[in-house]
């Protein structure tokens, strides 16, 4: 049986491998980790807490759940479509850098193609043009950054702008959803005591409703990416 080092050292070949070419895929996934770890810490906090309720974790715990997903999704989901469209523009000349420009006119220029007889020939991708060319190794890491690039704008997007408005969102529907439960509950314990006249019970109960679980509604501490 392989030695613990040994083991570790393997993964990080197999890591390395994987994304030496492609680095916004590790940045990628080491998000989508980052924030799936978050969502369990935060659910874990909330079951372990003794100074919650039963009626509270009832509310917190499926909240914070669907707050994860929602995190997860958006993060995983913007950046692999940003990762995506920058890895497409650029195979398909969509966006060419001058270095690029000045490679593809050089096999080109041996070829006697022009670009759009080389990428219907190549599978439509400029890093097939540029096979077994001193260019490749330059264009794959042009790619890579750019990718990298497109996945971190993708990141800031989610993480800052759509990430909150889905929070809020979701948080206000089960907001909604507690507080009408809680109107539920006490009109039917106002309508089986009758020994305060109804009309002036519901006049008081019509106030705004505050339940402590509303206090811990915007206190997710998910991690950030």
């Amino acid at each position: 049986m392989p030695s613990f080092a040994k083991m570790f050292d393997n993964l990080k070949l197999k890591i390395y491998d994987k994304y030496s070419q492609n680095p916004a895929g590790i940045c990628i996934a080491a998000g989508s980790l980052s924030w799936a770890l978050g969502c369990v810490a935060q659910v874990g906090a909330l079951i372990f807490n003794d100074k919650l309720s039963k009626k509270d974790k009832t509310f917190l715990v499926p909240q914070e759940i669907a707050d994860g997903a929602v995190n997860v999704g958006l993060f995983l989901g913007l950046t692999t479509v940003a990762q995506k469209i920058a890895g497409y523009s650029l195979e398909s000349g969509k966006i060419m850098f001058a270095e690029t420009k000045n490679a593809l006119s050089d096999v080109l220029t041996t070829q006697n193609k022009t670009l759009e007889q080389a990428l219907k020939d190549n599978g439509g991708k400029i890093s097939e043009i540029l096979k077994n060319t001193q260019h490749l190794d330059k264009f794959i890491k042009l790619k890579g950054g750019a990718c990298l690039a497109a996945a971190l704008l993708g990141s800031i997007i989610s993480c800052n702008i759509l990430t909150p408005i889905a929070r809020n969102f979701i948080g206000a529907k089960w907001q909604k959803k507690l507080a009408s439960q809680i109107n539920d509950k006490t009109v039917i314990k106002n309508v089986m005591t009758p020994t305060q006249p109804l009309a002036m019970k519901l006049k008081s109960n019509s106030k705004q409703i505050e339940h402590p679980v509303f206090k811990n509604f915007y206190s997710s501490t998910s991690m950030r990416v």
